[in-house]
């Protein structure tokens, strides 16, 4: 598909990308931007004529994916991730997409598979992010939990990017603990101080909302453990900042 680039970050993607890469050999460009990876991620990614590989030491997740914007050829940008998926009927809106003249970005929604499951509750679908967007028309934002700021029109489409992001328990434990590590440090650069009140409630407040009011409970077993998982977060994020005002 010309005119469009898809950007992807990567660290350690190896397993992800020898599943997930061979659906996109319908781009026009893929963007790369690595995180000096250990594994056999970037021998995988040279295997493809249509992958630009950039090594960009990481920061934080907004700045790692503008410098992918600033890598890229074409006039629009689809972010994705490396455990993502982009079906038949989703290519079909992304071309329509790319063609028209009103809209500068589009929201797509995600379909998020946790451990085989499609998570319908919770909070998780429809669960719409912009994806689609013009290169001269966006920037990211905001370290960690990343947004895109947009300059035109926005508008929707029907057909889900398919996410994989969980397939086994140990994948999970090992996101939640890096992710957290992380942003319990951008937390606290930004001044924010150890709260018992709210490292005990937050994580309570969570899964009441995620299990309970938006209905994870609809989702079984997986829904409940996400719900759980989710909940963790913030638990371990307030635990990481009280660790390191205590050192």
């Amino acid at each position: 598909m010309e005119n469009l680039s898809i950007v992807i970050i990567t660290k350690n993607e190896s397993g992800n990308l020898k599943t997930f890469l061979p659906h996109l050999s319908w781009a026009g460009e893929i963007i790369t931007v690595d995180d000096n990876s250990s594994d056999e991620t970037c021998n995988i990614l040279k295997e493809y004529k249509n992958v630009k590989i950039f090594t960009n030491t990481f920061t934080d997740f907004s700045s790692q994916r503008n410098f992918g914007i600033r890598q890229a050829s074409n006039e629009w940008i689809l972010s994705l991730d490396p455990d993502e998926v982009v079906s038949e009927k989703l290519k079909t809106e992304i071309r329509s997409g790319i063609n028209q003249k009103e809209f500068s970005a589009f929201n797509i929604p995600t379909k998020n598979i946790f451990y085989g499951k499609w998570l319908k509750y919770g909070g998780n679908y429809p669960d719409y992010h912009i994806r689609l967007f013009k290169k001269e028309n966006a920037v990211w934002d905001n370290p960690v939990h990343e947004r895109l700021l947009i300059k035109g029109k926005t508008g929707t489409f029907r057909e889900p990017i398919e996410h994989y992001g969980h397939r086994t328990i140990e994948e999970t434990l090992e996101k939640l603990n890096k992710y957290t590590t992380f942003e319990a440090r951008i937390r606290t650069e930004s001044g924010i101080r150890f709260s018992a009140f709210r490292a005990v409630f937050e994580p309570l407040k969570v899964f009441l909302s995620t299990y309970f009011y938006r209905l994870g409970f609809m989702d079984g077993y997986p829904g409940f453990v996400y719900c759980f998982f989710f909940c963790c977060y913030r638990l371990f994020t307030w635990a990481k900042i009280y660790q390191t005002e205590k050192k």
